[in-house]
């Protein structure tokens, strides 16, 4: 079995969705930050800054602008930093991380509601 950072992505990567490397822009991510292409320089994320950010996954690391990060995409589980509602709709927030659906981008659907620490199953999206 793989081994992931603590808060994140404990399955094996052969049975929990797509997953991909990109070289982190300006700023860094976050472990569990949303994520979105940077728009400028090719295979580059950034973290989301908006609920209508066009987000691809999220960042299964802390990583500072230029290392590469694994981002978790469609199919994947990640487990957030939020309070969210199970059964519920997510998308981006202006912090980089996940709020419930209120209009814009949808990521996934909530499978674990908790405080601080809600499971996302993430849709298929813009990768």
């Amino acid at each position: 079995m793989a081994t992931y950072a603590a808060s994140i992505d404990k399955t094996p990567a052969s049975a929990n969705g797509t997953k991909f490397s990109a070289i982190v822009g300006s700023g860094g991510v976050t472990a569990a930050d949303t994520v979105k292409w940077d728009g400028s320089t090719n295979r580059t994320i950034v973290a989301c800054t908006a609920s209508s950010d066009a987000c691809i996954g999220y960042a299964r690391d802390t990583v500072a602008e230029g290392g590469s990060v694994t981002v978790l995409g469609a199919g994947c589980f990640v487990k957030t930093g939020n309070t969210l509602t199970v059964g519920g709709r997510v998308e981006p927030s202006t912090s980089g991380t996940s709020q419930d659906y209120t209009s814009y981008t949808v990521i996934g659907t909530v499978q674990v509601a908790a405080t601080s620490a809600s499971v996302v199953k993430v849709s298929g999206l813009y990768v």
